[in-house]
């Protein structure tokens, strides 16, 4: 039976597991980083399923925001991070990791509860679909790199430049 509880300390090496395998793109250093960071922020809570003792199959980072996309009551839930284990999917361990995350938003005055993830996602955007999350927007980000640009020196008037650097410092 799978037991889902608060995220403690001791929980840090299983978490960060579950971490790697949600993000393999991103550092496990960097990863581990923001596990103490959410352990320590009162704006956060994690929640996470113990099918043995010592042993995680699942978490959940969730955050109450003043507003988050879609949403209209001005106070939300919002969920950061959400994973299951591949092996235990379809056994209804992510729902209750996002029932009790809701819990804890309703608790922190939340209205609504809301989440994203990436549109290739499937897997996710299935399950978000199955539990009564509905799709609210899509968005593109874009970034462009002006570094070296040669329209840098475009940017205006040089005096007006170096007198505006002094504040992003």
């Amino acid at each position: 039976m799978t037991r889902i509880r608060q995220a403690e300390s001791g929980d840090r090496v299983e978490w960060l597991r579950m971490r790697v395998a949600l993000y393999p793109d991103h550092d496990p250093q960097a990863l581990a980083g923001e596990i103490d960071q959410l352990l320590g922020d009162s704006t956060w809570a994690v929640f996470v399923a113990e099918a043995q003792p010592k042993r995680l199959c699942g978490f959940v980072e969730v955050s109450f925001r003043p507003r988050a996309e879609g949403c209209e009551s001005g106070a939300v839930g919002y969920v950061g991070s959400w994973y299951v284990d591949p092996k235990v999917r379809t056994q209804g361990i992510g729902r209750e990791l996002l029932n009790v995350a809701e819990r804890w938003a309703c608790r922190c005055g939340a209205k609504e509860m809301a989440s994203d993830c990436d549109i290739e996602n499937k897997v996710s955007r299935e399950a978000h679909e199955k539990i009564g999350y509905v799709e609210c927007g899509r968005l593109v980000h874009w970034r462009k790199n002006i570094q070296g640009s040669p329209n840098q020196s475009d940017a205006g008037d040089g005096e007006d430049v170096a007198a505006d650097a002094h504040r992003c410092m």
